[in-house]
């Protein structure tokens, strides 16, 4: 009766399990415990379950280690992470302190069963002390005498051994006090650290909306530049066929430039020749038009002139053309060479599509390199790959780079592929410091009296492809 009593009172204490003393530390008190725990109890269980088996393995927890749909809904993931790693601990201390008390308990029930047994052999022998032999009455007092001797030694090992589990016992809880005060310690480091993030995000928003501001600012000086020299070219190309016509060129919209004492239009060649968007043969051509207006004026009422060419190509790039044409109001932008390019530098440079009207542009901020000891008058611009992701704005042939005070600055002819397309480069072309347009090709756009095709401007653009543009870009320039 005595060995079931002490087992009853050396029983299995009950606690929470992890879980419920994770919530109750730190979502009571919170606005959205009700969605966690009821409308979500699902995610919120299996969120808490894996930070329980992330701490098991050894590791401490952080907000970014806690399940995203959790995630999303908490309001205090910082304070989560470090709760948790503060339960774990505590947790982890009174385990330790259980095994020690569930030790102590068998060896004290190991010994009150020891002692029990003694004493039934006592009670034993005892009912059997009538019989009138004294020799053998005073052997069993003699053994009676060496069993209770026996179970007093045992007795004062039992108790050594249990003051020992009391003094084992109250360094542990000393010990688990420390760990709950490292924990409490580690929490409101967390805590603090939480707000130093949080101001920092504050600031870091702050120094982000003023640099879009700027920004925004130093485009805009751009785009009054560009709209001012901006013209809209509408080239239209018919070439016969068989069957269906090919039509051929399009809509640009392309700033006067001043270059080389002239006033003209500067593109890619396939732009000025009508094939950028649509292969051509140029063979057969019925109709070419070459139709130019201010780049801000309405679609009704403003017909535009035809230019009268010739188309010029540039002999150190074969794969840009010229256009020159009437100022119709515009304002030229200067032309900036590659050597005032090297010394002026490469900040503040802005890329514009010809398919629309300034619409399509963007800062090339960091994008751009040079090298400042080749003789090449290339300039590169990064893209970010295949596809291009992300809001940037990709860098193609035929696109223009302007510089923030509105000079022109060149066109980009051409695109090179690394690491298997997972890094790439655009060639810009820069003018060089002394172009001059005495060595200039010249190509016919007019048809010539009774002729029924274009021919002087086909043959022209066909020979300038096998013979320019093809070989420049077999030769990897």
């Amino acid at each position: 009766r005595t060995l079931q009593a002490v087992c009853e009172r050396t029983g299995q204490e009950k606690e929470q399990d992890f879980i419920a003393e994770l919530g109750e530390r730190c979502c009571a008190g919170c606005e959205n415990a009700c969605r966690c725990w009821v409308e979500f109890a699902d995610d919120t269980y299996d969120a808490f379950s894996k930070l329980e088996q992330a701490l098991a393995g050894g590791a401490v927890v952080t907000a970014d280690d806690i399940a995203h749909p959790l995630l999303a809904r908490c309001k205090t993931p910082v304070r989560l992470a470090g709760s948790a790693n503060a339960v774990y601990a505590l947790r982890t201390g009174r385990t330790g302190v259980k095994a020690q008390r569930a030790a102590a308990r068998r060896a004290l029930t190991d010994e009150y069963q020891v002692i029990a047994g003694a004493l039934a052999r006592i009670a034993a022998q005892a009912m059997q002390d009538t019989l009138p032999d004294k020799p053998k009455t005073r052997r069993l007092a003699a053994a009676r005498e060496v069993e209770r001797n026996e179970a007093r030694t045992r007795l004062d090992q039992m108790s050594k051994a249990l003051k020992s589990a009391v003094t084992e016992l109250s360094r542990t809880k000393a010990s688990l006090d420390v760990t709950k005060q490292e924990a409490e310690n580690t929490g409101r480091e967390l805590i603090a650290t939480r707000g130093e993030a949080e101001t920092t995000a504050v600031k870091l928003k702050s120094a982000e909306e003023r640099l879009a501001e700027a920004e925004q600012k130093l485009r805009s000086d751009v785009l009054d530049r560009y709209h001012e020299a901006a013209m809209r070219l509408d080239l239209a190309l018919t070439e016969e066929r068989l069957l269906l016509n090919q039509h051929g060129g399009g809509v640009y919209y392309l700033p006067l430039v001043k270059l080389g004492g002239k006033n003209v239009l500067v593109a890619s060649f396939h732009t000025l020749a009508g094939d950028l968007d649509t292969p051509l043969k140029f063979d057969r051509i019925l109709e070419l038009t070459y139709r130019t207006r201010p780049g801000d004026a309405p679609e009704e009422g403003a017909p535009g002139v035809n230019a009268a060419g010739p188309l010029l190509t540039v002999p150190e790039e074969p794969r840009i053309a010229a256009l020159e044409v009437a100022p119709e109001g515009r304002v030229p932008l200067e032309t900036m060479t590659i050597g005032k390019l090297r010394q002026r530098g490469l900040q503040n440079l802005y890329l514009f599509k010809t398919s629309s009207f300034g619409k399509e542009s963007a800062a090339l901020g960091g994008r751009c390199s040079i090298d400042l000891a080749a003789s090449e008058p290339y300039l590169y611009i990064r893209n970010t790959g295949r596809g291009t992701g992300g809001n940037e704005l990709r860098a193609e042939p035929g696109d223009l780079v302007l510089s923030r005070e509105g000079d022109f600055i060149g066109v980009v002819v051409a695109i090179e592929n690394f690491d298997f397309g997972r890094r790439q480069e655009a060639k810009c072309f820069v003018f060089p410091d002394e172009f001059s347009w005495e060595k200039a090709g010249s190509i016919p756009i007019v048809r010539r009296p009774g002729e029924e095709y274009f021919s002087a401007f086909g043959g022209a653009v066909r020979r300038h492809l096998e013979q320019q543009v093809e070989k420049t870009e077999k030769g990897g320039k």
